[in-house]
């Protein structure tokens, strides 16, 4: 109450709360209609906003799907041999046979721990993961272990603007070696924390150590350079050797493991040497042997007097230092370095080997060319292969093994040949227009429901003095009932439900050929309420006729947007976007009070006038205590006035 205080002292016997409530009571059950009206508002802005986002899901997420031409018209291909490629197609793919050639395949760049395993110098440490086991712990240093890595990306020269090769620094210093004891394991983090496409594993099962790029294609490589004494001897302790992979994809571990020496080494390519011996003599007095040719050009020998290792082997006119050694046959060995490139810090030799043999028939030779690099400032690993295929004739490479031509992915398998041929998938096209028809229904038959929910007109709002009287349980009912039938008869859901149907039912003008609505492909209504059935073995009789015919009825979007000429999807789309537009002009999009909508605006006028109508109450019931009190105060100044007059008897 907003006004308090003591009364029937008088002894009048008047009940003041009870006059005054009744007296409120017209003003009580006014305030009661407002709030029932208010609740109901909010009731109603919430089944619009559940409406909406439902729509706003059937928009985004289930029509967008059905927009896709891969949902429309789906393509199968098939593969002569799925275990050298399989593929996929996508629906502007067109359907016809392509042929595949499979020369090489993709590999990743992988350097592994050899058959060897992880060498420790104290065999008593055989098996430790302690990298200070792995070194002479006498090289490290301060910094401890220093290494340059690269996994083939490229960068920009800031000075020259030209690209150059990434590289980034891998540290792991003497105080977390020898303090921390650091492990394998932290090795391989330090690695794999670098910030580059290489991953390090340590297996502890195994005892082995792997780095590779986890991309594959020769743009992308493992590439490692030892800046220090220590982490010359950490890598070399580790065994690495390359994994070699052929092009039909067999593996095998190089036969050597990685020299990581400080200085960068690689053999580029051994031959065998075009030498002709057959018109070779000696002559004794100068120690000379002639008439040989070495790739097609003269050449001759001579042997030392002084030095009994030591030749000069002459070709095309000029001299090159060579050594030889003598076999128990009585042949002779020569080694010599044919060529010697320097630019920079790399190094390119061509060195010659071959040996010169005397039988009875004469003079014999055979010998290879090596070419070797070394460099004091490049790294040592590899890098990964790409694959090598045609397709259609046409040759192609790539650093995985997929690749995509005229809209079909193609995904190899093995080295060899196959023929792949795209189709429709006609299984898969029924079983998307069944779906699109679930999604529909589903869609109005909750339109049609809340169309039509029942009213229970004995079920309204409850107050809060009606709330106090009642278990949790039974307003959880009564307000069941008291929602049910808010969309009852609702002009946006009944005209939402009639677009709907009439999307589905116009003919579509931009079909080619004699199909034109959604019931010449077997889809039409079940009930009078709009609910659709498919007629399966009608649909795929009229693919089976016109393969463009779903796509072209359902996923056609005509350039000017005309409703006639648009395909089912997109009407339907258009018809659920347009309601939610007047939808979240009248009612908004949430249960947001303040959002700018017509029912929004309606709901806060009535809190409004019910907080005025609220002040107003308390002011009429504050009167109304007064006006008791002044009544209560006469009645007591009257009975002490009676009591004098009768001497208080």
């Amino acid at each position: 109450m907003s006004a308090t205080g003591i009364y029937g002292l008088s002894g009048s016997g008047i009940d003041v709360d009870s006059m005054v409530k009744v007296g409120m009571l017209t003003k009580q059950n006014e305030y009661d209609r407002m709030y029932k009206k208010e609740v109901r508002q909010e009731w109603t802005k919430e089944a619009y906003a559940n409406l909406y986002s439902d729509l706003t899901t059937f928009t985004t997420s289930t029509m967008s799907k059905y927009k896709l031409s891969s949902t429309l018209n789906p393509q199968t291909v098939s593969s002569t041999k799925s275990e050298v490629a399989t593929a996929t197609a996508n629906a502007d793919a067109p359907a016809m046979t392509h042929y595949v050639n499979v020369k090489s395949m993709s590999s990743n760049a992988y350097l592994l721990t050899g058959n060897e395993g992880i060498k420790r110098p104290d065999s008593e440490k055989d098996g430790s993961i302690y990298l200070r086991d792995l070194i002479d712990t006498s090289k490290l240093g301060e910094t401890g272990l220093k290494f340059t890595v690269a996994d083939g990306s490229k960068v920009t020269d800031e000075e020259t603007g030209e690209e150059k090769l990434k590289t980034v620094t891998v540290e792991i210093t003497y105080d977390q070696i020898m303090k921390n004891n650091q492990t394998l394991n932290d090795l391989a983090s330090a690695f794999n924390n670098a910030g580059l496409n290489i991953k390090a594993v340590y297996d502890a099962n195994n005892d082995s150590f792997s780095l590779y790029n986890i991309n594959g294609g020769s743009d992308n490589g493992v590439y490692i350079k030892a800046d220090d004494d220590a982490a010359v001897q950490m890598l070399g302790n580790l065994n690495l050797h390359r994994m070699n992979v052929e092009a039909d994809g067999t593996s095998s571990l190089g036969i050597d493991a990685m020299k990581f020496t400080g200085t960068y080494e690689e053999t580029l390519s051994e031959e065998s040497l075009n030498i002709d011996a057959s018109a070779v003599s000696y002559d004794e007095e100068s120690r000379t042997y002639s008439g040989l040719t070495i790739n097609g050009k003269e050449a001759t020998i001579e042997l030392d007097a002084g030095e009994p290792d030591v030749a000069t082997v002459t070709i095309d006119g000029t001299s090159y230092a060579a050594s030889f050694s003598r076999g128990e046959d009585g042949s002779i060995s020569f080694n010599m370095n044919y060529s010697v490139d320097t630019k920079g810090t790399a190094t390119t030799t061509v060195a010659y080997a071959f040996t010169l043999s005397n039988s009875d028939g004469g003079y014999s030779a055979e010998g290879t060319a090596t070419t070797t690099l070394t460099d004091t400032d490049k790294m040592n690993g590899m890098a990964g292969k790409d694959a090598s295929v045609t397709v259609d004739g046409k040759e192609y490479t790539t650093n995985t093994n997929k690749l995509t031509v005229s809209n079909v992915t193609y995904s190899f398998m093995g080295v060899g040949t196959s023929t792949m041929t795209v189709s429709q998938d006609t299984e898969k096209l029924v079983e998307n227009v069944k779906a699109f028809v679930d999604d529909y229904n589903k869609l109005l038959d909750k339109l049609n429901d809340m169309y039509n929910e029942q009213k229970y007109s004995d079920y309204d709002v409850l107050t809060e003095s009606q709330k106090k009287g009642m278990t949790e349980e039974q307003i959880e009912k009564w307000e069941e009932k008291a929602k049910s039938g808010l969309m009852y008869h609702n002009e946006y859901v009944g005209k939402l439900i009639s677009d709907l149907r009439e999307a589905v039912y116009t003919p579509v003008e931009s079909v080619d050929g004699k199909y034109h609505t959604m019931m010449s492909l077997g889809i039409e209504s079940k009930t009078d309420r709009g609910h659709l059935k498919i007629d399966e073995d009608k649909l795929r009789k009229v693919i089976a006729e016109d393969p463009d015919i779903v796509y072209q009825m359902m996923g056609n979007l005509d350039k000017d947007d005309d409703y006639n000429k648009n395909g089912v999807v997109q009407r339907v789309s258009d018809v659920a976007n347009k309601s939610m537009k007047s939808i979240k002009s009248y009612a908004g999009s949430t249960t947001e009070v303040a959002d700018g909508s017509s029912l929004g605006k309606l709901i806060q006028d009535m809190q409004q006038k019910m907080s005025n109508f609220k002040v107003m109450m308390n002011a009429f019931e504050s009167a109304l205590y007064k006006r008791y009190d002044k009544m209560e105060s006469a009645i007591q100044k009257l009975g002490m006035q009676l009591g004098y007059i009768t001497g208080g008897q």
